[in-house]
């Protein structure tokens, strides 16, 4: 019986292993491969060319200074502009954010994929913001009581409408941009409606060997005209061509080495501002990595009516330590750029020649200028937190800055002329997990050596910030607690007896809440300015009081 048993049992052993000879023995991984962030961080020699044509993406500028002619009171070093965009959980093709309440402020954006393809891409977005209900005047300040007004009712509306495409060919990439936008803002005394008709265009080489010629050249173009009024005198129709030619080429030698040179050719006419102003760019550098490090060293040269040829350094060297996770960064340069009529309207949109303090006769389009400019900054990432720290210094000429004109016993905002240093520095961090997202920006300005000005200006606060937590419970509801605060700005004014004004430093908090309905659907609500106070971003326009808005999301 023993004999029979094993006898059987090395049957069924010899069968198993003959049958296992006929087993596909491939091994198939199923789960998606995920590559490591320090890992894909290989260094390499990126091409320091921005495409300002991608529209519908998140646009993050790390730079120190912003642009010159923001004025002296509004830098804001971290910028996080946020376009629409679709989810990526979601393959949509179509997204709309809507909403309204009280105090109005309405707000829509619309961002629809009208064809994806991969030679071929075009979308259509749109959107608009605004506000309608009473402004704050100049009664929180208190040498100017006197002369301010009670509050009073007014709107301020912008809108934005275009389309934008990508064409692949097999050597190029066509992008565009075209579109109509809008600024539309008046209280009881002045006011305008500027509308303007964009395009923005460019080409870009697809270098894809390792040596070959590389361009990127793009074409902007603005046509806008503001009716304005201020008093039954003062009722211009100033209108504006803003044409600018820019782009980059040269050689790429190798993985290493490239020499490439940066072009600029800004033309701005509007025959209510003075005329014609030209300013012209080149930029002539070599781009080279030497281990972990990446230099780009070159030279800035202007040409213009006004200063026939100036020149200034153009030099930066970024280098990378453990794995991508701290950068360090060290730029010297300097800058030039026409102050247009539409960049002024975009940065207050109540603006009306009459407020400018700058020019004798008809107001001149300025040139600002950032002389000399040195910058370090530093960005470490460790595991779910990311901090950054930076600091600069800068040179400007022709700064355009903020002051008041008192008008008729009233108080209107100006902009005025003036040459400064700035002292700067900045420091933030950002916590990202599974259910919580914090982030927090400090900034520090200090402007010294204040001249050639031709009114007195408010200087920048000394610190100011912004912070936000976010939870996210079980992807279904979103809850966020915001706040802004800035300490005092300070001027000095000898139209007042020689007294010291400042606006007063404020804290700003809000809240939001999002409910996710369905993969479609998102209902939302925010409260800002809970606090009541006048946060001041516009100088004599301050939105009186909280407001809440309601709104939805939709996505497919």
């Amino acid at each position: 019986m023993m004999k029979k048993t094993i006898t059987i049992f090395a049957f069924v052993c010899l069968s198993a292993s003959l049958y296992a000879q006929n087993v596909n023995q491939t091994i198939q991984v199923t789960n998606d491969y995920r590559s490591s962030a320090p890992e894909a961080n290989k260094r390499s020699l990126d091409l320091s060319v921005s495409d300002t044509m991608l529209v519908f993406d998140y646009k993050f500028d790390y730079s120190v200074f912003d642009t010159p002619y923001r004025g002296s009171y509004q830098f804001s070093p971290y910028t996080v502009r946020l376009d629409p965009v679709r989810s990526s959980t979601y393959n949509n093709r179509f997204y709309a954010r809507f909403g309204a309440g009280y105090c109005l402020h309405p707000e829509l954006s619309i961002d629809w994929e009208a064809v994806s393809r991969e030679q071929f891409s075009l979308s259509v977005f749109a959107d608009a913001s605004g506000y309608y209900g009473k402004y704050k005047t100049f009664n929180d300040i208190h040498s100017l009581k006197a002369y301010g007004a009670p509050n009073q009712d007014g709107f301020d509306f912008a809108d934005r409408l275009g389309a934008s495409g990508r064409i692949s060919l097999n050597a190029n990439d066509i992008r565009f941009k075209a579109g109509h936008e809008g600024i539309f803002a008046a209280d009881r005394i002045a006011g305008g409606g500027y509308n303007s008709v964009f395009l923005k265009s460019s080409i870009r080489s697809n270098g894809n060997s390792s040596s070959f010629f590389f361009y990127d050249l793009g074409l902007d173009y603005r046509y806008g005209i503001d009716n304005v009024y201020y008093s039954a005198n003062d009722k211009p129709l100033v209108g504006e061509h803003n044409l600018s030619l820019h782009g980059t080429a040269g050689p790429v030698l190798n993985e290493r080495y490239r020499f490439l040179a940066d072009f600029g050719i800004d033309y701005e006419y509007s025959p209510y501002l003075s005329g014609v102003t030209t300013l012209v760019r080149l930029t002539p550098r070599f781009e080279f990595v030497a281990g972990p490090v990446l230099v780009s060293a070159g030279a800035k040269l202007f040409f213009d009516k006004e200063k026939p040829f100036t020149v200034a350094p153009d030099i930066r060297a970024d280098v990378s330590f453990f794995k991508g996770r701290l950068n360090l960064n060290a730029a010297l340069g300097g800058d030039a750029q026409i102050a247009s009529y539409y960049s002024l309207k975009s940065r207050n949109h109540f603006f009306v020649p009459s407020m400018a303090v700058f020019g004798e006769g008809k107001e001149s389009i300025q040139i600002v200028r950032e002389r000399l400019s040195a910058k370090l900054r530093a960005d470490g990432c460790f595991r779910n937190l990311r901090v950054y720290l930076g600091g600069g210094w800068a040179i400007r000429q022709n700064e355009i800055g903020n002051t008041y004109k008192i008008m008729s016993s009233r108080v209107a905002d100006a902009y005025a002329l003036f040459d400064y240093q700035l002292l700067s520095a900045d420091a933030g961090a950002s916590w990202i997990s599974e259910s919580v997202r914090a982030d927090v920006n400090l900034h520090l300005r200090h402007g010294i050596d204040y001249k050639n000005m031709s009114s007195a200006v408010f200087r920048p606060a000394l610190l100011s910030g912004d912070g936000r937590v976010e939870y996210n419970w079980n992807g279904r509801i979103l809850a966020g607690l915001s706040l802004e605060a800035s300490m005092a700005r300070k001027m000095y004014s000898s139209d007042l007896e020689g007294r010291k004004i400042s606006i007063p430093g404020w804290i700003c908090p809000g809240i939001d809440f999002s409910y996710v309905f369905s993969e479609t659907w998102t209902f939302w609500a925010k409260a800002g300015n809970l606090s009541g106070v006048s946060a001041r971003y516009d100088l004599t326009h301050v939105q009186a009081g909280p407001y809440i808005t309601l709104g939805a999301t939709c996505r497919f």
